[in-house]
């Protein structure tokens, strides 16, 4: 379900507005997760072995070697940015806490 759905997926807003109305699936949570993500950040995917026809519109932003990954990602990011890397994105819950949000 969740590869039928990434195939078909032609862009954050398009794949949210697509819900409106229907039938939950099984797993559409980390494409909608993905998806809210997307609308307000910029997103990257690191992602060998896997063909581009599986991604859907998110192809701009895929990356098969690392090098060419992080190159393309580092070279637009102000001095002294913070980044998060999340190498298990479904099994990972990330937070700021209110002090590193004053410093940012």
């Amino acid at each position: 379900e969740y590869t039928r759905m990434l195939r078909d997926f032609r862009g954050h807003a398009h794949y949210l507005d697509s819900l409106t109305d229907q039938p939950v699936i099984p797993d559409q949570w980390q494409l909608e997760r993905l998806a809210i993500v997307g609308l307000s950040r910029e997103l990257f995917f690191f992602t060998p072995g896997i063909c581009s026809a599986d991604l859907g519109a998110l192809t701009s932003r895929i990356y098969a070697d690392l090098p060419t990954a992080l190159t393309e990602f580092l070279s637009g990011l102000p001095p002294r940015a913070r980044i998060a890397l999340i190498p298990e994105g479904p099994y990972t819950f990330a937070r700021l806490e209110e002090e590193s949000l004053a410093t940012a």
